[in-house]
């Protein structure tokens, strides 16, 4: 694991320890004032208690673990995402786009040990952290691929029994995974009776093309569209889908 810099939350009111990707001698202060501005580019960690979360900025948590229970899935949304266990208690193949702080991808290592999981993450930095979050290490049924998720699928064949897209940047949803080609070609790739499943507070998306992709990608005798934590609700004309769940039947 790379050397983290550790600083201090400067508030006394809250206990809490910083540490970023930084070389030891680094300025604290000029750090404090890029991520006051949120102009700090890499992923840290926030350690609160027994937390340790994963952030991109001061605000928004990205992933959390349980110092004492690392593979414990403790945020909301991760455990609604393992609701494809109700229709594939056993599956063979699992492809998870974005690694995070590793919830999800530990979850399923530990708890599916017949299960071959392969997990695409874009940012080198994110990897960079897997050993302080407690992600196992590359083995016969587990790996972590640097490369860019909505491409990986793109080029991906029929081989996937699920496939769990949580891919994000500080905004929400990754662009590439926001859009109807990427939709297109996750379904493609599962097998029969498989599942897609769940997308993390994704930017918004016009509620004319959320109409489009759930008929034309989902929908018909094949599959059907839905939420997994909540129904998508309307807001200033846009559609918001803080969830959604393919399953192909």
């Amino acid at each position: 694991m790379p050397q983290l810099l550790a600083m201090d939350s400067p508030f006394p009111e809250q206990q809490h320890t910083l540490r970023l990707l930084e070389p030891p001698d680094s300025c604290q202060i000029s750090l404090w004032e890029r991520l006051f501005a949120r102009t700090y580019s890499k992923p840290f960690i926030i350690d609160s208690g027994l937390q340790r979360r994963l952030q991109f900025d001061l605000f928004t948590v990205q992933s959390a673990m349980h110092r004492e229970h690392p593979d414990r899935v403790i945020l909301a949304y991760t455990r609604k995402m393992m609701a494809f266990l109700l229709f594939n208690r056993t599956p063979a193949r699992i492809l998870l786009l974005g690694l995070g702080g590793g919830s999800l991808a530990k979850f399923c290592y530990r708890r599916l040990p017949y299960t071959s999981i392969t997990t695409v993450e874009v940012n080198p930095d994110v990897i960079a952290l897997r050993e302080a979050f407690r992600i196992p290490a590359d083995d016969d049924r587990f790996r972590v691929i640097c490369t860019d998720a909505a491409d990986y699928v793109a080029r991906l064949g029929l081989s996937q029994d699920v496939i769990l897209a949580d891919a994000c940047d500080r905004e929400g949803i990754a662009p590439k995974l926001n859009a109807i080609e990427f939709y297109q070609d996750a379904h493609r790739c599962l097998a029969p009776r498989s599942t897609g499943s769940n997308w993390r507070s994704p930017r918004p998306i016009s509620s004319g093309n959320w109409a489009w992709i759930s008929r034309d990608t989902y929908g018909g005798s094949r599959s059907t569209g839905s939420c997994a934590a909540g129904s998508p609700h309307s807001s200033g004309g846009r559609l918001r889908l803080h969830r959604t769940a393919c399953y192909r039947t």
